[in-house]
């Protein structure tokens, strides 16, 4: 995060805010210098033509947070149509990232009072069809203390085949609300801090196939199912023998914990991408809802009995200097290939989007006849009314401009931002 207001605290009054808070609450930085319990790795699926999926702490994200870890899955664009049905092996699995810890291990699911985080989600995607329809998610793997009694006794052994499970927060499914299914291009370019407690998840390996749960339901159905992760780091190698995990194969094929096992080895975990066709959720373009995503996460706060502990996962660069610069030099080609080493400020002339007109995105001129696009949720600018704005540009950044005909999309170039970072300096006409 390190959000650049929170230096004019002083060291009084950033201690008044802790003495008034009411509620203890440690804030953990998370980088490559200090990752204090957390593991990431990146796994590179078997579609020959999917480009490699990449990771990293990036120092320019957009306000209000300014760094972030980054999750780039690559892009794929098709099943390997060489490798027909039945889709039940490893062997066509997607590329896929995940980024985790172990620091709760042992903790009651029904002790948690807060969990929490934040994503950033950019528009991309080859296909319409497989365009990203969900931002990073949210992965717990929990041992539960046997099924309920009315399960059969084969599923209510102590270490019985359903003792492990699965439970996965996809923030746009449709089973916790409106979803993405459909398009919505107001849910991206922007931060959206999620509520798991909140919300529905899917809860994998469940004894009745009940694969949708909200959170009260969970907990009422294994009141003591505890956060844990299934091997030893030794076996998690030694099971995947470097490779990935495949649930279908030796050496553990019918034993849940094998089916809960992930790359990093870690109980609370985010993932980006699809280990296997079927992983994630039922729908027309299930398998596909994490190619060629590119996003971000942050402020995971992990609540116990009351007690916060939040994750502000940082570059160990400083954030991005922020530099002014006209539209036409912001969309030079060396900016291209640079725009990763700058937070941008620009002014202009707020104009019409002659391809789609809606309050979080405007475009401005400043009279060079380049036209920026500015994604800000809950500005309060006007046509003809000159701003100035900060934040992350994006030169490459590839949106819709047709909601009747999706698939038409361009090529256009878009600073992201918050409203805090715009400022009408002159009124124009109203």
């Amino acid at each position: 995060m390190r959000g650049f207001y929170i230096r004019l605290l002083s060291a009084a009054a950033v201690g008044l805010l802790c003495v008034f808070s009411g509620v203890h609450a440690d804030v953990i930085a998370v980088k490559p210098s200090a990752m204090n319990g957390w593991v990431a790795d990146a796994y590179q699926g078997k579609d020959p033509n999917a480009t490699p999926p990449t990771w990293s702490f990036s120092n320019n994200t957009a306000p209000p947070y300014l760094d972030a870890f980054y999750m780039s899955v690559g892009a794929s664009s098709t099943r390997n149509p060489a490798l027909a049905p039945p889709w039940n092996t490893n062997e066509e699995a997607t590329n896929e990232i995940w980024f985790g810890t172990n620091q709760f291990n042992g903790v009651r699911i029904a002790d948690i009072t807060r969990l929490e985080y934040s994503t950033f989600t950019h528009f991309s995607g080859n296909l319409w069809e497989s365009h990203v329809s969900n931002p990073i998610k949210l992965v717990l793997t929990i041992k539960t203390d046997g099924v309920p009694d009315n399960y059969p006794p084969e599923e209510r052994q102590a270490d019985g085949p359903r003792n492990w499970l699965i439970l996965i927060f996809s923030p746009w499914d449709p089973e916790l609300g409106p979803g993405l299914k459909t398009w919505d291009r107001t849910n991206y370019g922007c931060w959206q801090t999620w509520n798991v407690l909140n919300s529905v998840l899917y809860v994998g390996n469940e004894p009745n196939d009940n694969l949708w749960q909200s959170w009260y339901e969970i907990v009422t159905n294994y009141p003591n199912a505890t956060l844990e992760y299934p091997y030893t780091y030794a076996e998690n190698l030694a099971a995947t023998n470097g490779m990935y995990f495949d649930p279908w194969k030796a050496p553990y094929p019918d034993e849940s914990r094998y089916n809960a096992a992930n790359l990093t080895g870690t109980s609370l975990s985010f993932q980006a991408g699809c280990r296997r066709p079927f992983d994630v959720d039922w729908g027309g373009v299930w398998w596909k809802e994490h190619i060629n995503l590119r996003g971000y996460v942050d402020m995971l706060t992990v609540g116990v009995n009351g007690v916060d502990t939040t994750f502000d996962f940082q570059a160990d660069e400083p954030p991005a200097p922020f530099v002014g610069m006209s539209n036409k030099a912001a969309v030079d080609t060396i900016m291209k290939r640079g725009d990763d080493m700058f937070h941008v400020v620009l002014f202009g002339r707020v104009v019409e989007d002659p391809y789609w007109n809606y309050s979080p995105e405007f475009l401005i001129d400043d009279g060079s006849g380049v036209r920026i696009k500015v994604k800000a949720p809950n500005n309060v600018v006007y046509g003809g009314c000159y701003v100035r704005v900060a934040g992350t540009l994006v030169c490459d950044e590839v949106e819709a401009v047709n909601r009747d005909n999706p698939p038409a999309t361009r090529v256009q170039p878009t600073l992201f931002t918050d409203a805090d970072n715009v400022t009408i300096v002159q009124p124009g006409p109203m």
